[in-house]
């Protein structure tokens, strides 16, 4: 039976078979480690993005960005909630100027009267008899004071029509300015006010995320870690198989100084070896397929928590972008204001100075008033010493007198609404500070400074989102692609276990063959030599014990 068993057991199948199954191993472990090494880059690139975001977030300079904006929105506040007052101001001084519209008409009329009165003096002074007796110096003292009177009442009618016209365009743009701009500053400033917040809790989120991101990130190093490690069967099992495959050839045909015993110690050692093998790589092929369902979750949980604490991505409008939109709007319309309301500051100074000048008018006809009451007492005097033929000329000097004093009086009472104005006017200084050409300049500059620093971090963030949104189904199908790579594995477990199924069937044959004799113990130090892993020591060791020392054997 034993002489049968030494003739008929050849090797070479099974080591071909093994030797196939490993040349298939490693190009499918190769396949694998690739497939894996790809896919840790593409993990770790996407985990550095996102965990240098909260550091972007958390940055001073960040923070600073939200209080200056926060400060346009408050000044956009304050500047829509002055509308208002300065509509009513605007308004009061519209209609106080207004209001000395007829007084000034009155004025004017007066004036061309007097002119009239003036020319009828000259008249009756050349019928009235007695001319050579002195009425032509009255006359033309009188159609002088006329004359000037009648300068001074029109360029104080120029003046109030100028006047009355700034401020009546002056309100007409401000009611536009207001129309157009009000409704949406109102709604700007809430907007930025909550969006600013949001973006408050943006950061916060961020700087909780930061913890998991850190998390994630050494989750991902670990089951890159494990990967890695559970590679190593393959090298493990290469190097195993060819250990078998040499130990097989050592007793196969053609060993023939190779007795029966020792042939069947190596034959019953290699089918330990071989179950060995089969069970070891299955076990390790678990733990690789823990470490690739490791990596899944890890690309799911690292897609999941990215768009959870910063959005979709490209898919909606971020807060950053929307927040950058707005704060250029309200620097837009606070530049504009700042234009606007400067106008108002000019309408202030213009009215001072045109009531100033129109006062000027006012006292200059208090004079002609004055010059001219006295005129016509003197004339009068001149007309009582000439008897009746001087009472025509008499009743006109009456006349100038009564004019000029209400010429006076419609001055007077012009000026009583345009005193008003003055005050009115003075109002707008209590405002100017909020449209301040040098304040409104700094906060939008300021505001610049955050919109560029917002949009960078926008870009930072969509680059991570777009880098999640593209790479993070790419890593899934790379590890699902590893697991089904790695699927096809089960052929070295089947090809082993057909090994040891045809040497433990070769051994049935040798059941009377005695154990290891001196030439086997031999072989067995021989090739417990040879091995480089624990565990083919291992299993040498639970099938025939410690190997015997090479010199003892020999």
């Amino acid at each position: 039976m034993s002489h049968a068993f030494d003739l008929d057991f050849d090797s070479g199948p099974i080591t071909a078979s093994l030797s196939g199954v490993r040349g298939r191993s490693d190009a499918l472990f190769t396949d694998v480690g690739n497939r894996l090494t790809a896919c840790a880059g593409v993990l770790n690139g996407i985990g550095g993005a996102f965990e240098a975001l909260p550091r972007s977030f958390e940055s001073e300079e960040f923070g600073e960005s939200c209080e200056r904006l926060n400060a346009v929105g408050t000044r956009a506040g304050e500047i829509a909630r002055t509308f208002a007052d300065e509509r009513s101001t605007v308004g009061g001084l519209l209609k106080v100027v207004a209001e000395a519209n007829q007084p000034v008409a009155d004025l004017v009329r007066a004036a061309k009267l007097l002119g009239i009165v003036a020319l009828n003096a000259q008249v009756v002074a050349q019928e009235t008899a007695g001319h050579e007796a002195g009425l032509d110096v009255f006359t033309d003292d009188i159609v002088v004071l006329s004359d000037t009177a009648a300068d001074r009442i029109t360029a104080f009618s120029q003046l109030y029509r100028r006047l009355h016209d700034a401020v009546r365009q002056v309100s007409e743009r401000q009611l536009v300015f207001e129309a157009r701009h009000a409704p949406a500053l109102t709604k700007l400033t809430a907007e930025i006010s909550r969006n600013v917040g949001a973006l408050e809790e943006h950061r916060d989120r961020a700087s909780s995320g930061s913890a998991e991101t850190t998390a994630l990130s050494r989750s991902i190093a670990q089951g890159v870690a494990r990967a890695v490690v559970s590679l190593q069967i393959g090298d493990s099992t290469h190097q195993r198989i060819d250990h078998i495959c040499e130990a097989l050839a050592r007793v196969g045909n053609g060993a023939d100084e190779v007795g029966p015993a020792a042939r069947v110690t190596v034959l019953q050692l290699q089918a330990a070896q071989l179950a060995d093998l089969a069970a070891s790589f299955d076990t390790d092929r678990a733990e690789l397929d823990k470490a690739l369902a490791q990596l899944a979750q890890s690309a799911q949980t690292m897609r999941d928590q990215g768009q959870g604490t910063y959005g979709q991505g490209d898919r909606e409008e971020s807060i950053l972008t929307r927040l950058a939109t707005e704060m250029r709007a309200a620097t837009a319309v606070l530049r504009e204001y700042g234009a606007e309301r400067r106008k108002l500051d000019r309408l202030a100074s213009m009215v001072q100075q045109t009531v100033n000048d129109l006062l000027g008018h006012v006292d200059a006809i208090a004079r002609i008033e004055n010059n001219m009451r006295l005129l016509s007492l003197n004339a009068t005097a001149k007309c009582a010493q000439m008897g009746l033929q001087a009472n025509g000329f008499d009743v006109i000097a009456q006349q100038l007198r009564t004019l000029t004093g209400d010429i006076v009086e419609c001055a007077r009472a012009a000026m009583a609404g345009l005193d008003q104005a003055v005050e009115l006017a003075a109002r707008f200084g209590e405002t100017s500070a909020a449209a301040d050409a040098g304040q409104i300049a700094e906060l939008e500059e300021q505001a610049s400074g955050s919109i560029a620093l917002l949009e960078g971090v926008d870009v930072q963030l969509r680059e991570a989102l777009g880098l999640l949104g593209r790479d993070g189904p790419r890593a899934a199908e790379m590890i699902n692609a590893a697991a089904g790579v790695f699927g096809a594995s089960q052929d070295l477990i089947v090809a082993a276990n057909t090994a040891r199924a045809e040497i433990e069937e070769m051994l049935a044959d040798a059941s009377d063959v005695a154990g290891p004799d001196e030439s086997g113990e031999l072989l067995l130090g021989q090739i417990f030599a040879s091995y480089t892993m624990e565990a083919e020591r291992r299993v040498h060791r639970e099938t025939f014990g410690d190997p015997v020392p090479l010199q003892a054997a020999a």
